[in-house]
């Protein structure tokens, strides 16, 4: 039996020396000694024999020992024939070591848990056959062949180095589906078909690797891959060098280089069913004399987003030469230096809000009532610092009005003392009365004006209105008992009295009419509709933030310049201080009850909601505590909720905005009759048309029927709500009809600057037509709810 290491090679015995204490001077002699000419000699020779021993082998310790041509049993003089034999000596035992040397080894194999193999040269070892690893084995200068391939199965870990595949028929290595993580560093893959196909769930760590002239893709990468690809060489591949699905992969591919490759150096890929968002670096690579540097596509299915591969995809700081069709495709949508920074910002601040969720999502009852109770206090503070500027406005009013109550009274004490014996006679008190007449009816007239205007006013400034009301109806009051106690029967002169009396000078106890004119109190006559205010689970932090003032910042500083500020509310407030809606939920969810203290704290003085009758139905106690909880926050409740009314008005300037709520299948002509005392008279009306979500979510013949036939009722506007539909707006019969507003909350959830959501401005013209402008409304991370030019 020949021996293991050749017939001319002898075993090497390793010596462990003893260790000793010597002096200095014991040292300095036996290192002279060690370098005098016929020692030093002596070891360098020794030194050259110990090189001529295989290395592999010299040192190392195997538990089994494999030869072509041999049938042994194992050991190092007596090695197997195959690589399978010793496999079937491993058995179950953990921690084998396998010694292969040179030779051409075939059939399939399969490698048990934690066994490790290593050859004596990738070169020399030729594998053929399908090599199938389990848990923790490694391999080390092996060479591949023919039908050899490696398999890496579910959830293994496995390492190869310094493995060497040639001219291979299918793909050199594949993992499994599963948590399967593949270590491949310093190897080279030449002509295979795929070099590497990585399937879901896999771990990659390469390093060092080439894959040369391969008949399809260097490396096929599917969804949720992770690791990182570096230090690599494709060339020469009649696909792409790296051809990745974007889909939850989590990849860093840096510091290589791609050459020569048919199609792209490194194709992104989105295929339906893959999750849509990925987090793919591309950094540092030179790419040269491919098609496309990298590309973009999808080949089965249809993105979402037209920001998608600028959501999953960074690609940084790589070197680009003489690629046919360019170095970075149109669709991978790469961002400018500058475009990059705020895309980072932006990206930084939903991380941010994200952990504030996460730290939100298990509140104690006591954070749920400080987050009510500041939702209240920033209610409070707005309001009165609103009813503040409300109050300068007011201010001339208020002051003419106390001027008008005084003057009042010393008139009525006036002719109290005309009525003495000698002047009664003398002068009479004709043309007293007559001016007393006047002013009642003026007093009226003024009294029901102001009365009217009343509700429009912040609560403190209402109070002092009410006030000043009820001293002018007591002086109403006294003129009519002034008026009707005894006069003088006859006079001397009265009939000069009559004569000389002024008709109306349009004066009221010798203040001018004009003074009693009622100020805009708030801004300009105008009214703003900002449509749908919701949230959606797939950014819950939205729904976190949105507790604060942080959802209305961007309205704040006009909330003033409207007269008032109507939303669309499709959900309900429901019964509870914060929720948050489920994970998995995937519709809306009920507002917090502080929503509503936040839109109040924006001036917003009414909501339209425009959940259908059957969504009421289905919860009718959630929408019953909606008009309370708007009420509580003194917003006015606009749909067939409990505590809300169908009809609401808004005074704009002297003229007045009737707001009508109508709900798709409902009878029209009962809201005919609704209408009519408004439109005879001239006066606007904007018709909030809930639409019945069973009946779609696209405007349809049938629903411009609907719309045509209260154009023809005499609206001036008819808004659509109540579905969650891109922005349409058209003209039917000149009136402008909007089948949907948008959602800016939809346009923050999918990062899509494409899709439009407007608020609407109006106001009256003199000749009292409605007059409507779009307004681009937004939310940001920072500024929440935004109005912009």
């Amino acid at each position: 039996m020949s021996s293991f290491l050749g017939k001319n090679q002898t075993k090497t015995v390793m010596i462990q020396p003893r260790m000793y204490r010597m002096s200095d001077m014991m040292y300095r002699s036996l290192l002279k000694r060690f370098f005098a000419p016929q020692c030093f000699l002596g070891l360098l020779a020794l030194g050259f024999l110990l090189a001529a021993y295989p290395s592999t082998v010299q040192g190392a310790s195997y538990d089994y020992y494999v030869k072509e041509g041999e049938n042994g049993d194992g050991g190092e003089d007596d090695p197997f024939g195959s690589i399978k034999d010793a496999i079937e000596a491993i058995d179950d035992d953990r921690g084998k070591k396998v010694y292969v040397a040179s030779g051409s080894y075939g059939g399939e194999v399969t490698i048990p848990k934690d066994t490790t193999i290593v050859g004596s040269d990738p070169k020399q070892v030729t594998i053929t056959g399908d090599m199938i690893l389990a848990d923790g084995v490694e391999l080390k200068k092996l060479g591949f062949s023919g039908a050899g391939d490696v398999l890496v199965t579910k959830n293994a870990r496995v390492v190869l180095e310094n493995l060497r595949f040639k001219d291979i028929s299918r793909t050199a290595i594949k993992t499994e589906p599963g948590n399967t993580v593949l270590v491949l560093r310093d190897s080279m893959i030449e002509k295979a078909g795929k070099g590497m196909y990585l399937q879901a769930g896999t771990r990659v760590e390469i390093e060092g690797v080439e894959v040369v002239g391969g008949r399809e893709e260097g490396i096929d990468i599917r969804e949720n891959v992770s690791g990182y690809i570096k230090k690599s060489n494709f060339r020469n591949n009649a696909e792409s060098g790296i051809e990745i699905i974007l889909g939850s992969a989590e990849m860093a591919i840096t510091d290589n280089t791609f050459s020569g490759n048919g199609a792209s150096g490194v194709a992104a890929q989105f295929f339906d069913g893959a999750k849509k968002l990925g987090n793919v670096r591309v950094e540092g690579n030179t790419f040269s004399k491919n098609d496309w540097g990298v590309e973009c596509k999808a080949p089965k299915g249809r993105l979402d987003s037209s920001f998608y591969y600028l959501n999953s995809l960074k690609i940084l700081n790589n070197v680009y030469q003489n690629n046919k069709s360019g170095e970075i495709a149109p669709a991978c949508k790469i961002l400018t230096d500058e475009e990059r920074l705020a895309f980072e910002k932006e990206a930084a601040e939903q991380e941010a809000l994200i952990a504030e969720r996460k730290a939100t999502l298990n509140l104690s009852e006591a954070v749920l009532a400080d987050r009510l109770s500041k939702s209240i206090e920033f209610r409070t503070t707005k309001v009165a610092q609103y009813a503040t500027e409300e109050r300068t406005r007011l201010e001339p009013l208020f002051q003419t009005l106390n001027q008008l109550t005084e003057n009042g009274k010393q008139e009525v004490t006036s002719l109290a003392a005309k009525r003495s014996a000698w002047t009664c006679y003398l002068l009479g008190v004709e043309g007293d009365v007559a001016e007393l007449n006047r002013t009642l009816e003026a007093l009226d007239r003024l009294r029901t004006e102001l009365g009217q205007a009343k509700g429009t006013l912040y609560e403190p400034n209402q109070l002092t209105l009410t006030a000043q009301l009820s001293e002018l109806e007591a002086l109403q009051q006294k003129i009519r008992e002034t008026l009707t106690s005894p006069m003088c029967r006859f006079s001397f002169l009265g009939w000069t009295s009559r004569f000389w009396s002024q008709p109306d000078t349009g004066k009221l106890f010798g203040l001018g009419l004009e003074t009693l004119q009622w100020p805009e109190v708030q801004g300009e006559a105008k009214a703003l509709f900002l449509g749908h205010l919701g949230y959606y689970p797939r950014v819950r932090e939205v729904a976190v933030r949105s507790g604060d003032e942080r959802l209305v910042a961007g309205l704040l500083e006009r909330a003033m310049s409207y007269a008032a500020i109507i939303g669309d509310l499709r959900y309900p407030l429901g019964g509870a201080e914060d929720p948050l809606p489920p994970p998995q939920m995937t519709s809306e969810y009920s507002f917090p009850v502080r929503f509503g203290n936040i839109f109040a704290g924006a001036n917003i003085r009414a909501l339209h909601v425009s959940a259908s009758p059957a969504q009421i139905q289905i919860n009718p106690d959630a929408f019953k505590k909606t008009g309370a909880n708007l009420a509580y926050a003194n917003i006015q409740t606009i749909g067939a909720v409990s505590g809300g009314v169908r009809i609401a008005e808004t005074q704009l300037g002297e003229r007045v905005l009737h707001w009508v709520d109508y709900r798709e299948g409902e009878n029209l002509d009962v809201l005919r009759q609704a209408i009519t005392p408004f439109t005879s008279n001239n006066e606007p009306v904007v018709v909030l048309l809930s639409w019945d979500e069973k009946q779609g979510k696209v405007m349809t013949p049938k629903r411009e029927a609907l719309v045509r036939d209260l154009v023809q009722a005499g609206v001036s506007l008819v808004i659509g709500t109540g579905v969650m539909a891109p922005f349409e707006q058209k003209l039917v019969d000149g009136v402008p009809f909007y089948f949907s507003l948008g959602s800016a909350f939809e346009k923050f959830q999918t990062g899509d600057a494409s899709k439009k959501s407007v608020a609407l401005e109006m106001q009256i013209s003199l000749e009292g037509k409605l007059e409507v402008a779009e307004k681009n409304l937004n939310f940001t991370a920072e500024k929440g709810l935004e109005i912009l030019p």
